[in-house]
């Protein structure tokens, strides 16, 4: 049923044509595969990252950036949380022509909940990502190329 209600216009948001392919989608297939494996339940937040100086399309804004927060319990019984983001932006540099390669990237809770204006609760506090930038005082960010470069 929810994946269907991703189909719904208001659920819809303009992407370049290669953002759903490659490492966002081994991402997504990642999350869901393991789901099942594990046989736990998980939940994920999507959404775009809107700016005041979003690009327009034919009168349409265009996000730069797409985030992801994915919440679950451990295979140790306790909560755990990751983020990930993903920028367009190179690619929207000419609208009608895509090249380069989207890139998609771990970043922790706390920099998607400062880039959307959204609290995730608790969810900060159990991000690894999250903690480690609490106690060092700087951002984090990890490339993500293929399902081997997720860290949970």
């Amino acid at each position: 049923m929810a994946n269907s209600d991703t189909f719904h216009f208001t659920n819809c948001l303009p992407q370049m044509a290669a953002f759903n392919q490659k490492t966002w989608l081994e991402l997504e297939d990642y999350i869901l595969d393991n789901t099942r494996r594990w046989k736990s339940r998980v939940t994920v937040f999507s959404g775009p990252v809107l700016r005041d100086d979003d690009r327009s399309y034919r009168n349409i804004r265009v996000p730069s950036a797409f985030w992801k927060v994915v919440a679950f319990v451990g295979d140790d019984g306790k909560p755990s949380a990751s983020a990930y983001m993903i920028d367009q932006s190179r690619e929207l540099g000419q609208l009608d022509i895509m090249f380069g390669q989207l890139k998609t990237w771990q970043r922790s809770v706390l920099q998607i909940e400062q880039l959307t204006g959204i609290h995730f609760g608790a969810l900060a506090g159990y991000d690894g990502f999250s903690n480690e930038e609490r106690l060092t005082g700087t951002r984090i960010e990890a490339r993500i190329r293929g399902p081997q470069d997720i860290r949970i």
